[in-house]
């Protein structure tokens, strides 16, 4: 009876499922790359693969899946929202993203500060260039950071140019 009950409040918690066994510092989700979904159809024109990493967007780019490894492969832009706690005080983020490729790839943040109250929408008011790191073949870890403001809102972007990256995992934690 005990072991039911248990099972019962873990699952109405959230906490029985695959999305809670991740780092709860973590601020972006699937930066692993292991939940792929099917790619819906106002997609298509720019995603180049059936499917894609949830919780992830991206313009000129696939998923690339060998030896059961999920990557993205990045000719022009990726993006996904961010999990920042909304408070008074400022949240210290560090992450690291894993890559290979040529070219250049230049990680960056686009969103707004909303404070209580303030009932505007969504904006690309902030654009905080987080680091422009130039790509090899064997991939590197490239580390990044950023002081969040208070009630700060933000995507992490990535920006590819000259050539392909092969990006294998991000991290970005509180």
């Amino acid at each position: 009876m005990r072991k039911k009950l248990l099972i019962g409040f873990l699952a109405v918690a959230g906490c029985w499922t695959a999305g809670a066994l991740e780092d709860s510092r973590e601020v972006i989700l699937n930066g692993g790359f292991a939940e792929i979904v099917d790619v819906a159809e106002k997609d298509k024109a720019h995603i180049q693969s059936v499917q894609f990493p949830k919780h992830w967007n991206v313009y000129g780019g696939r998923l690339v899946t060998e030896n059961n490894r999920n990557r993205i492969e990045l000719s022009d832009y990726l993006y996904t929202l961010l999990r920042i706690p909304q408070s008074e005080t400022p949240t210290r983020l560090k992450g690291e993203i894993t890559v290979s490729g040529e070219g250049k790839l230049k990680i960056y943040l686009s969103g707004c500060i909303r404070k209580p109250g303030d009932k505007r929408g969504f904006g690309n008011e902030l654009k905080p260039v987080l680091g422009e790191f130039v790509l090899s073949e064997k991939a590197a870890v490239f580390p990044f950071e950023y002081e969040a403001e208070p009630y700060s809102q933000y995507y992490l972007e990535f920006k590819q140019t000259g050539g392909k990256a092969l990006i294998e995992k991000i991290s970005f934690r509180k």
